[in-house]
């Protein structure tokens, strides 16, 4: 997956130290872009997640 760190900062909770966010390229078929079958498998994936504070 192409994209790139945009921030970061300390993570004020004890779980991990820090926190990233990331821009990511585009998709499609264009030189450059990420491919949109990827896509689709990133939302089959948190589809199929259940969320972190759930029991």
């Amino acid at each position: 997956m192409k994209g790139k760190v945009v921030w970061t900062a300390v993570n004020p909770e004890k779980s991990y130290k820090y926190r990233v966010g990331v821009q990511f390229e585009p998709y499609g078929e264009k030189k450059g872009q990420n491919p949109p079958e990827l896509l689709d498998k990133i939302t089959a994936w948190k589809q199929s997640s259940r969320p972190l504070n759930s029991a």
